[in-house]
């Protein structure tokens, strides 16, 4: 009997499909959601878990409100991993040697859920558009400055 052996899809392939989620994965209580399980699942585990247990067990970044987690792969097969407050502040930094991944990824962590970047959505404000009453406030969300959603109202 012939066993099939399942390979990692380290190019990420199906990453793009990610831009919510279902449902959550829990590890070391950290709510994950689909689309870092299919990163974990395809090869890229050992990162997640690296930058996990940096969060959980550095004092002065457990306890921020909103972590972006970066991993750069570059030509030579060496990567840099990176956790910032979002902005320019470095909290961490850690350099691979080697690794077989070949894609670069862009996390964040907020609300104890780790996501892809693209998975990330807020509530934005925007003020006006209804000429009876200027003051009317829609409710509408933004990705990453672009309006990716029709306004609710």
């Amino acid at each position: 009997m012939e066993t099939q052996q399942i390979k990692d899809d380290l190019d990420l392939k199906d990453l793009d499909n990610f831009t919510g989620t279902e449902g959550y994965t829990n590890l070391w209580n950290f709510n994950l959601t689909d689309g870092i399980a299919y990163v974990m699942k395809n090869g890229y585990s050992w990162f997640i878990t690296d930058m996990l247990a940096v969060v959980r067990t550095k004092e002065e970044i457990k306890n921020e409100d909103f972590l972006s987690i970066t991993l750069v792969i570059n030509k030579d097969k060496t990567a840099i991993a990176k956790i910032t407050d979002g902005n320019a502040k470095v909290l961490y930094k850690q350099e691979y040697k080697w690794t077989n991944g070949k894609k670069n990824l862009n996390l964040y962590l907020t609300n104890n859920v780790l996501m892809l970047s693209q998975e990330y959505w807020i509530p934005i404000e925007i003020k006006g558009g209804n000429k009876k009453n200027e003051n009317t406030t829609n409710e509408s969300w933004r990705f990453f400055g672009k309006v990716k959603r029709q306004i609710i109202c």
